[in-house]
């Protein structure tokens, strides 16, 4: 149905429930391993090319030292795909 569904223009019609279809845990926040992990990416190639981490390197906060992205943040990254990200 048009009313369960969200659209994002870049990347096109987003079911209202998307968390399932990716089986993302909720959690607050998610380091670079743990990002990569969920998307299916290497971790150390995204390490060095800060363009392939979620919002292009610029973590949402820091604990314990390392960069972490907000749930919201690692949902929209997983959408992306690797030519959205380079553009």
């Amino acid at each position: 149905m048009a009313s369960d569904r969200k659209v994002n223009p870049a990347v096109g019609v987003i079911d209202a429930d998307i968390r399932h279809s990716f089986s993302l845990p909720h959690k607050a926040f998610f380091t670079l391993t743990e990002a990569c992990a969920i998307k299916g990416i290497n971790c150390k190639t995204a390490r060095n090319k800060r363009i392939l981490q979620p919002n292009k390197g610029v973590p949402d906060g820091k604990l314990g030292g390392r960069k972490v992205w907000r749930y919201e943040t690692i949902l929209n990254w997983i959408r992306l795909l690797d030519d959205q990200i380079m553009n």
